[in-house]
């Protein structure tokens, strides 16, 4: 029967320990230094929580020793954040850890932040905004676009002390009282002392009372030497209109309009 052996490790008999300020290769020593430093950054960015050594060193099959030459650059790099137990995390702009740490940091903002700004402070950032924002009656978090030119989401607190719910009866109550039309309200500003401004007739032509839907007036131009609408006309007209055959008229004679 074949006797299983323990593959040694370092730190076993026979392999002595690395020296302080010792640069050890790992087991993938072929990779410059460049691309350890970026895999451990991408894979700090996807955790975006607290990670030790020893788990970045299990994930990406590198070594992650204290002096080493990866960690000396991990420590001077801005993006990364080593913390006072030994872990290192991802460095975002604001240092948040959870849902109330990103209440806190709105309401103490006055201009709002951007999603982008926040979304890789931790794990569940983005999934919180959601829910803040979106899935909660009333939201503690209001979402607004600057525009609709750009993408950006801007994130401010919301005071849901502000939101008081009304019975039905108060309801009724205010949707019963009458409200003036425009065009009252107008005229009644203008006897309270309201100038009239130099767009005094089309402002009042377009307060056109509520429900009252004014239909646009048009007026044609009269032509050159056109008789007016009273006066009767001795012109012969000749009818063309072919939805009048079969009905008797002789169309191939002019009409004469009775006297």
């Amino acid at each position: 029967m074949t006797q299983l052996t323990r593959t040694p490790l370092p730190g076993d008999g026979g392999i002595n320990p690395p020296a302080a300020g010792e640069v050890v290769a790992g087991p993938f020593s072929s990779e410059p230094l460049g691309a350890q430093l970026h895999k451990v950054l991408r894979y700090l960015k996807k955790e975006l929580r607290p990670v030790s050594p020893e788990e970045i060193e299990e994930a990406l099959q590198i070594r992650l020793q204290r002096d080493s030459e990866l960690w000396v650059n991990l420590v001077g790099n801005p993006r990364v954040l080593l913390e006072s137990d030994g872990r290192w995390r991802w460095r975002s702009k604001y240092y948040l850890r959870n849902r109330d740490d990103l209440l806190n940091l709105l309401k103490t903002s006055v201009e709002g932040i951007p999603v982008s700004e926040l979304q890789d402070s931790y794990r569940d950032a983005l999934r919180d905004i959601r829910e803040l924002a979106y899935e909660r009656n009333p939201p503690l978090i209001l979402a607004f676009r600057p525009s609709e030119h750009t993408k950006e989401v801007i994130l401010f607190p919301n005071d849901p002390t502000l939101y008081v719910r009304i019975s039905e009866q108060v309801r009724k109550l205010w949707q019963s009282i009458p409200i003036p039309d425009s065009s009252v309200v107008y005229d009644y500003l203008l006897q309270r002392g309201l100038k009239q401004g130099s767009n005094h007739e089309a402002v009042r032509a377009a307060l056109v009372p509520t429900g009252a839907q004014r239909p646009p007036q048009l007026k044609r131009r009269a032509r050159p030497g056109a008789r007016s609408s009273g006066s009767s006309s001795t012109r012969r007209i000749r009818l063309t209109n072919v939805h009048l055959e079969g009905t008797g008229i002789d169309l191939s004679r002019d009409y004469e309009p009775s006297s």
